[in-house]
């Protein structure tokens, strides 16, 4: 089809078009400003198109798409016909933005084939604005080239590999999107080019911005010959991909730091040797006294007593234990107090001392408990998350777990749930906690028998935050031929985030008017959100279809979507358990390429 008839076909379905909706609009209680609206976005359609259709021009100013439709309008020659004449309407070319590398000044320069042309129609003295993309075919195939640079950052002496990624990569029509991968673990896909695990994680970096150069940590290797690999994956102005490697040795530089020295000095007497035993139920006091290494800072001291009493750790915003360390045994025996400390750099020293008590034995219960939610075993989940903790299957020595009185011989149970949050009673076997942050907490559980010896057991709880949709992507579209007011679908894909055992989970897609007519009066300024129900099991790909029409259209209910708007997308999860209904963020809004000119 010509360029003329394109515009004489969209001239006469523009003023059909506006009287179909100039007739809705009457009966709904529309008025002639409504109907003039209708048929000027009609118009505005119909300009677009026609722009789309002109050639592309390398570094066109505003003024050369304005002649080239100028003539192509005035050779309808039929003043009925004849786009502007048909409403009495000027049609202007507003301005042209370059994106991506593009150097256009005055007509000229370096064009990275994507424009942004800005439309302008007034009738009657009302206006209304649009834009269309266009995009030169010849730079859409224009191969992209992936270059990667690696360097180590990391000081020798660093018990941690860190590398900076730096990209070097390059294409004609510039570049808009960088996706790193730290990992290396890749599956190598049966075309030309290898696909990529699910971009989430700690390992993947997505970035608009060229100067982003993101680091990747590894363990330093102790011997030559380890290898490592890194991807990326880069995006031009024209949506044209491609995904390079870059495989380098990881460094074996030998470590100039030496480890901390731990070291325990005792400040009570007797010493606790065999020749010089101590009491029970004695307060025995250490203190660390090893040297601060030259090139780093001590920053934690764990001290475990080898009884089975819990570890006591602190850390450099808070040094008592550093200073003073005391504690008590129940019973006697041969026990291995043991003092690690660890600097800034990561490295550890222990040192060990061993305690001789001089007491009959004290047989310590033995502790057993599980974590459930909603019936489930549960080890790592969602926040808000609540747990419910077991410690029947505890029991003092000559019982047996429930039996006996108190049952299994336990006289208490004191709960640690890693928040700062304690419970204790004798009845305590089964508390329920709600923890309301993401976090990786470690819970103990502290029993007391009826000889009065304790014991413990811990276990770990780790909670993320409910994420939106992983790589929530447009993976298609379509529309209907109708310049004004279209029907269209859009197809997104993602994979479903991690959740809790019982979760119900649903997600939402907002589909929002960034510019354009439908902005402008108000329908579908804040967004058309889509309810999807859950398609599968947490890591799982989803796919759903957002349809816009097969219905009334009504102002303020925009079934359809407006041909001249642009359009973002977002999506977050929805997820329903016990203790209500909780959103995820919303992802960040990207472009919707409806195309629909």
């Amino acid at each position: 089809m010509t360029l003329i008839e394109v515009l004489v076909a969209l001239a006469i379905l523009g003023i059909t078009v506006g009287a179909i909706l100039s007739a809705t609009l009457t009966t709904t209680g529309g008025s002639s400003v409504n109907s003039r609206i209708s048929r000027m976005n009609a118009l505005l359609s119909a300009f677009g198109e026609s722009i789309k259709n002109l050639p592309y021009q390398t570094c066109a100013l505003a003024g050369d798409y304005q002649l080239a439709f100028d003539q192509a309008d005035n050779a309808l020659g039929n003043d009925d016909q004849e786009l502007r004449k048909t409403l009495n309407a000027t049609m202007t070319v507003d301005n042209i933005v370059y994106q991506g590398s593009s150097i256009c000044s005055s007509g000229v320069g370096t064009d990275s084939g994507v424009q942004t042309v800005g439309l302008v129609v007034e009738v009657s003295g009302r206006t209304l604005r649009g834009q269309v993309t266009k995009r030169n075919p010849a730079a859409s195939n224009v191969p992209v080239t992936v270059g990667i640079e690696v360097e180590r950052i990391s000081p020798d002496g660093n018990p941690t590999s860190v590398w900076m990624l730096r990209s070097t990569s390059t294409s004609p029509n510039g570049l808009s999107r960088w996706e790193w991968w730290c990992d290396g673990a890749w599956i190598e896909g049966g075309t030309a080019e290898p696909s990529f695990p699910s971009n989430t994680g700690p390992d993947y970096f997505d970035s608009f911005n060229p100067t982003f150069q993101p680091s990747c940590s590894y363990p330093a290797p102790t011997t030559t010959g380890v290898l490592q690999t890194v991807g990326l994956r880069v995006t031009d102005n024209h949506n044209v991909t491609a995904i390079g490697f870059k495989t380098f040795e990881l460094s074996t530089t030998p470590f100039a730091h030496n480890n901390p020295t731990a070291q325990i000095t005792q400040d009570t007497s007797p010493d606790c040797t065999d020749a010089n035993p101590c009491g029970i139920n004695t307060p025995i006091t250490w203190h660390s006294s090893g040297p601060e290494p030259p090139d780093a800072t001590i920053v934690s001291w764990r001290w475990t007593f080898g009884d089975g009493s819990p570890p006591i750790v602190c850390v450099l915003t808070s040094p008592s234990c550093r200073d003073a360390t005391s504690h008590e045994y129940e019973g006697g025996g041969t026990f291995v107090l043991s003092l690690t400390v660890t600097d800034s750099l990561g490295a550890m020293g222990t040192a060990t001392r061993q305690i001789k008590v001089n007491a009959p034995p004290l047989v310590k219960p033995t502790v057993a408990f599980a974590s459930t939610a909603l019936g489930a075993s549960i080890t790592s989940g969602v926040a808000p998350q609540r747990v419910t903790f077991n410690g029947a299957g505890s029991y003092a020595d000559g019982y047996s777990p429930g039996s006996g009185t108190p049952p299994g011989g336990i006289t208490n149970y004191a709960w640690d749930f890693g928040d700062g949050q304690t419970q204790s009673g004798s009845s305590l076997v089964n508390p329920s906690h709600v923890f309301n942050s993401p976090g990786v907490y470690v819970v103990r559980l502290t029993v007391t028998a009826v000889n009065g010896a304790t014991n413990y057991a811990e276990t770990t709880i780790t909670l993320t935050a409910l994420q939106p949709p992983i790589n929530l992507r447009n993976s298609g579209a379509h529309k209907a031929d109708i310049p004004l007011i279209r029907d269209a679908y859009f197809d997104f894909q993602w994979v479903n985030p991690p959740r809790s055992p019982g979760d119900a989970i649903g997600y939402e897609i907002m589909i929002s008017t960034a510019s354009g007519f439908c902005s402008v009066v108000g329908w579908g300024m804040n967004g058309r959100v889509f309810s999807i129900p859950n398609g599968g099991a947490a890591g799982t790909s989803q796919t759903y279809r957002a349809q816009f029409g097969n219905g009334s259209w009504p102002p303020g209910v925009p079934l359809e979507m407006c041909s001249t708007d642009s359009y973002t997308f977002r999506g977050r999860t929805v997820r329903t358990n016990e203790l209500g209904v909780q959103y995820s963020p919303w992802s960040d809004a990207q472009p919707l390429e409806a195309d629909f000119f």
